[in-house]
């Protein structure tokens, strides 16, 4: 009550210390939680952990491990406690296990036998962390569809959102692709899947929503700070898209320099727009001509796959 409703951590730990010592086992994992969260003392946090394991206390074990992954950055003892937690058929400390051969040991193996474990157990996370594997490292796309769409069927949007990015990739279901990314974004209209919903608007030739997002989350200071490659992605779409006369007026524009930030790009839609940029495109010099052409070539093939 202390921690969590009053935000009361001394109090908390006055009364958590109190059921430790009478041999509150569920008290001794919350102390550690505590010490870990709020008061970010890991040694504290470990010590109380540890009480727990020794009572036998399965989420101390995954909180232990935990800990040791993501604070301590001891992976084996990280390994050690999830096994525990595992043998005790904890379904969170078999994905976190995975998540530990996945992101740590790079053994995508080991990885894949834990998630379909975690998988077998209807664990969520576990069904999308698995399609990522198979995604990103496996480039299984059939085995990533089937288990991106386990988790979709559970209304879930991050797993909506990597559905429409892989059907995107595989140039495949395009209004499915649709469907996925507008729900995604609905629940949490952020800049990486506005990034995602712009690229398959444009997939599906809906330019003047597509515009409007790109007004809406990439016209921004915040956005512009630096080279990004999200905006590189979506100025391509556009031009591939034949929508020369909008990106022109970006550069034109040039808010937050962007015209220095994607020179290259610049000069690419100068040299696809012809006689009429001919003057502006003899600032090029030599040295980007090979860029440029390279650039051409990607444009010529996004508007040859996506059509």
């Amino acid at each position: 009550l202390y921690q969590l409703e009053f935000k009361n951590f001394d109090n908390a730990k006055k009364y958590y210390l109190m059921a430790v010592e009478k041999d509150h086992t569920g008290a001794m994992n919350n102390l550690g939680g505590l010490y870990q969260s709020e008061f970010k003392d890991f040694d504290k946090a470990e010590k109380y952990y540890l009480m727990a394991v020794e009572k036998d206390d399965i989420g101390a074990m995954n909180n232990l491990a935990w800990l040791y992954r993501t604070e301590l950055k001891d992976f084996d003892k990280a390994k050690k406690y999830y096994l525990m937690a595992v043998k005790k058929d904890h379904t969170g400390a078999m994905n976190n296990l995975a998540v530990l051969h996945h992101l740590e040991f790079k053994n995508f193996d080991k990885a894949k036998k834990y998630y379909l474990m975690a998988v077998e157990k209807d664990q969520l996370d576990a069904m999308i962390n698995l399609a990522v594997l198979y995604h990103s490292e496996f480039k299984d796309f059939d085995k990533a569809e089937k288990y991106y769409l386990m988790a979709v069927k559970k209304d879930d949007p991050k797993a909506m959102n990597n559905l429409a990015w892989l059907y995107y990739e595989m140039k495949k279901n395009k209004q499915k692709a649709a469907k996925l990314i507008n729900t995604a974004y609905k629940n949490e209209r952020n800049i990486y899947r506005a990034y995602i919903f712009i690229i398959i608007l444009l997939w599906s030739d809906e330019i003047e929503r597509a515009i409007e997002l790109y007004k809406k989350h990439f016209d921004k200071e915040e956005a512009q700070k630096d080279v990004n490659e999200m905006i590189q992605s979506i100025l391509l779409m556009f031009i591939a898209k034949k929508q020369y006369n909008f990106v022109y007026k970006l550069f034109n524009e040039n808010k937050f320099e962007i015209k220095n930030k994607y020179k290259p790009i610049y000069y690419t839609l100068l040299t696809l727009m012809g006689d009429k940029q001919k003057d502006e495109l003899r600032r090029m010099g030599d040295e980007l001509q090979d860029t440029v052409d390279e650039i051409i070539e990607k444009i010529k093939q996004l508007a040859k796959d996506y059509t």
